[in-house]
């Protein structure tokens, strides 16, 4: 399957570990997926900034990838200064994940619109002078550390709400979708709004996060769940190539729950699942 990404969201597997002891263990996890083949890892949990930045220090080759809730009340200024110092630290491997808040309200969409668009000014301009509506003006700011990456690090846009769909085809950024549920038409409709912005929809970026259940053995069952892919490792890798076809996927992240089989799950889809869609 050329052209699809494996990325594993990390901080599931650590969530069987004291609170004190996960910042450690998801780093200790990233650099175990590395060493697994996974091409890139990701994180939902805060303060992810500090984390992302550890695991660039102990890794060489994945790519990292964090959520931000840019609808909360976080400085879109201090958030460039944080991703930037990471992708610094990390040369050039930083995504993010740009969230809004699940209550979708129309405020909520116009501070995330007013957020990443200020964000990426911050990371590919220099001298930016601002004005908007929740965040006090910006005169002549010139972002230190600069991020590696050029014009900025990719930003992906949660895409949890069809305004979030629309923001991300506007400014021609890349979608994840939470699980593959409705996913076949919020891609569809990204694609389509791509097309009424002026922008070449067979260039879209689509990728996807969906839970991953392993049967414990070749023969074994597991009972359905909607929200997994379950199966054993062949028919866990027919229904990723099913989801790629179906959502036009360009990356695909899978998460494994810490209360399940955890470490060992992750083992066992690098070392059965992923040479099935490499291949």
């Amino acid at each position: 399957m050329s052209g699809l990404a494996l990325g594993l969201l990390v901080d599931g597997v650590a969530r069987s570990v004291p609170p004190a002891e996960r910042p450690r263990a998801i780093v200790d996890e990233a650099v175990r997926a590395e060493a697994l083949g996974f091409d890139s890892v990701w994180l939902a949990d805060a303060p992810v900034a500090t984390v992302v930045a550890a695991i660039a220090a102990r890794t060489a080759r994945v790519r990292i990838g964090g959520a931000v809730d840019l609808a909360a009340d976080l400085d879109p200024v201090r958030v460039a200064e944080d991703w930037a110092t990471a992708d610094a630290i990390a040369d050039g491997r930083v995504e993010l994940v740009a969230c809004g808040a699940a209550s979708d309200t129309e405020e909520s969409r116009e501070r995330l619109r007013e957020r990443v668009e200020l964000l990426r000014r911050l990371w590919s301009e220099t001298g930016v002078t601002w004005s908007g509506r929740f965040r006090p003006p910006l005169d002549a700011v010139t972002l230190e550390p600069r991020p590696v990456q050029r014009p900025h690090p990719p930003i992906w846009i949660r895409a949890d709400s069809a305004s979030a769909v629309d923001l991300a085809a506007t400014l021609g950024l890349p979608v994840l979708l939470a699980g593959a549920g409705d996913g076949a038409a919020r891609a569809a409709r990204y694609r389509e709004r791509l097309a009424a912005a002026g922008r070449d929809p067979a260039r879209a970026r689509v990728g996807c996060c969906q839970r991953v259940r392993l049967a414990q053995s070749s023969r074994g069952a597991l009972r359905p769940d909607a929200d997994a892919i379950t199966g054993s490792p062949a028919e866990v890798a027919e229904r990723i190539v099913a989801a790629r076809e179906a959502l036009g996927l360009a990356l695909h992240v899978s998460r494994f729950d810490a209360s399940g089989l955890g470490p060992a799950e992750v083992e066992r889809f690098a070392a059965e699942v992923a040479p099935q869609l490499r291949g």
